[in-house]
C-alpha cells in the first residue's frame, strides 16, 4: 500500500477526502492529521504523497512546507491545498516547488487532485 499523508486543521474535510480516497482507490493507506505538529513526525516514515492545508491556525502551511523541504521531502511528493482561489496560491509557490496547488473548494480542482491519485495509483 501507499501511504497519503494529510494535514488539515478542518477535521470534516479531513473524514471527507480520506472517505473519497478509500472509496476509489483501494491501494492507499490515508494518515489524516488535524494537528500538523503530530504529522511532522511522520514527515521521517516512508509516504508517496503529503497533502498540506495552506491555511491552519496552529502551525500554517507554509512553515509545514518550509520544514519539510529542510528535511528533504521532494517537491514531486508534496501538494498545497486550500480553500483560496487557485491564482491567487500560485502568487506563492515557484514553479516546481510542490506537485500542485489545488483549491478544494473548487470541484474541478479536486478532480484534477484525483488525476493525480489515478497516476500514483498501484503503481
Amino acid at each position: 500500500m501507499k501511504t497519503i499523508i494529510i494535514v488539515d486543521d478542518n477535521i470534516t474535510f479531513l473524514n471527507v477526502i480520506k472517505e473519497q480516497i478509500e472509496k476509489k482507490f483501494d491501494c492507499f493507506l490515508i494518515k489524516t492529521f488535524n494537528n500538523p505538529l503530530e504529522a511532522l513526525k511522520e514527515l521521517n516514515k516512508e509516504f508517496h504523497l503529503l497533502i498540506i492545508d495552506w491555511e491552519m491556525s496552529f502551525l500554517d502551511g507554509k512553515k509545514f512546507l518550509t520544514y519539510a523541504e529542510s528535511i528533504g521531502v521532494p517537491f514531486h511528493k508534496i501538494i498545497i491545498i486550500s480553500s483560496k482561489d487557485a491564482l491567487e496560491l500560485h502568487k506563492h509557490f515557484q514553479l516546481g516547488r510542490v506537485l500542485s496547488v489545488i483549491n478544494k473548494s473548487d470541484p474541478l480542482q479536486m478532480d484534477a487532485l484525483f488525476m493525480i491519485l489515478e497516476n500514483i495509483s498501484c503503481i
